[in-house]
């Protein structure tokens, strides 16, 4: 319900008036607006609403899940940004996403997709190839910040189909995780680090002969 009243306010059916009260279009009525089939084609009506500026942007913060900080997208948008004032630009772009309720901004240094489901479309609607290639530069540049999470890099170097890169991270932070006696996680990220050797077509010896010298 929250998508297609958005989508109506959007396409200039439905505003609100300075007293806070909600109208229709005065050439709309409720029984002449359009229904979408379901909440995908509300969602995608939506998306094709956006600039290529605003989906690249929405695109490039999927990649970090539902909620992102803003230091993730300059690091990864800063070569399209104008050479001076990156960070205004990109602040922004991210509010008017927010003004248009694609994105959230109600925590504090945090934003956030309004919606699961959108960020679902978004995420699965980039491209496989651009997607891993988005979720490999996250994982270099994630690895490179000394507050960064192991086990997080490893997760964006398996969506990036790197498995052997993956599964060393993986056993790190299980190794961190049982320096800390969190047997339990350290159990789950060490089957996830199993699990990227299994994956590799190459003998792991072969594979990490070809991982250094791509």
């Amino acid at each position: 319900v929250a998508e297609y009243l958005r989508l109506a306010m959007e396409r200039g059916q439905l505003h609100m008036d300075h007293e806070g009260r909600w109208h229709l279009d005065d050439h709309s009525r409720v029984e002449l607006l359009d229904t979408p089939e379901s909440i995908q084609h509300i969602i995608q009506d939506r998306l094709q609403r956006l600039s290529p500026e605003e989906l690249s942007l929405c695109q490039i913060a999927s990649i970090f899940g539902m909620h992102f900080h803003e230091e993730q997208l300059l690091a990864l948008l800063a070569p399209t940004l104008p050479a001076k004032k990156k960070r205004a630009t990109l602040t922004a772009r991210i509010l008017e996403l927010v003004q248009r309720e694609i994105l959230d901004d109600s925590l504090t240094h945090t934003y956030g997709f309004t919606h699961t489901r959108l960020h679902h479309f978004i995420y699965h609607g980039i491209p496989t190839a651009r997607r891993e290639e988005l979720h490999l530069e996250a994982a270099l540049w994630l690895g490179t910040r000394t507050d960064a999470v192991a086990a997080e890099v490893a997760t964006h170097y398996e969506l990036a189909r790197r498995p052997l890169r993956a599964a060393e991270i993986y056993r790190q932070a299980a190794n961190q995780a049982l320096a800390q006696h969190a047997y339990e996680q350290a159990a789950e990220l060490h089957e996830r680090a199993l699990e990227q050797l299994d994956a590799l077509a190459l003998p792991p010896e072969q594979e990490l002969d070809h991982h250094t010298h791509r």
